[in-house]
């Protein structure tokens, strides 16, 4: 179930995501996401680079079955990209090379096997990632994308280990951030980094996903 905390902490809501209730849940989760259209969405494992890329996954799933929105996933990870692999697409230009100023969106953009959902993999980065990630192109992407796409979702690199993140939150603002850890792993860590998060204009989705 998705839960609004007591208080006046109305940009934060936590989740539990278990196997019982998986689909249910995802399903109020992507609602919640795709209000208000346009808004990016960050998703981020305080300690793992699979965890992000796997909810994304499951999301980008669960929308596809209604075949009712469209979805833009952007793999901000240019440090262990992983989702153009999730997909079977070979990896190509990407990212990296739109914020570089080489190629235009509609190059960029592939297709996925999942109807209604869009890829855009990282791409070969060769420069500080953090530095890429900070280019006023970046906005005007997710400027494009609100108007072809109900929900865009940017997976990024595990928050406790660099500072992609929260200068990508930082620099998108206001956004979306889905922060995700396992029952057993990450809670204190991503304890802290909801605490240091709370200094930005966010709406922070605290998810625990349990086997």
């Amino acid at each position: 179930m998705v839960n609004q905390p007591a208080g006046d902490q109305s940009s934060s809501v936590n989740v539990t995501l278990c196997q019982r209730n998986r689909s249910s849940v995802l399903g109020e989760l992507n609602q919640r996401l795709l209000q208000p259209i346009g808004k990016p969405v960050l998703v981020n494992s305080s300690d793992s680079f699979n965890a992000s890329a796997e909810l994304i996954l499951e999301l980008a799933w669960e929308i596809s079955k209604k075949g009712l929105q469209r979805v833009l996933i952007v793999d901000c990870n240019l440090r262990t990209p992983i989702l153009s692999r999730a997909y079977k697409l070979s990896r190509g230009a990407g990212l990296a090379e739109f914020l570089l100023g080489t190629h235009t969106v509609r190059e960029i953009v592939k297709k996925t096997n999942l109807a209604n959902v869009h890829l855009v993999c990282s791409g070969e980065c060769f420069v500080e990632p953090v530095t890429l990630l900070t280019s006023l192109r970046l906005p005007q992407l997710i400027a494009t994308a609100a108007n072809h796409y109900d929900l865009v979702l940017l997976n990024t690199p595990p928050y406790h280990a660099y500072i992609d993140t929260f200068a990508l939150a930082k620099f998108l603002q206001p956004a979306t951030l889905v922060l995700v850890s396992d029952n057993e792993m990450g809670i204190e860590t991503k304890s802290r980094a909801l605490s240091e998060l709370q200094v930005l204009d966010l709406d922070i989705v605290d998810v625990v996903s349990q086997a």
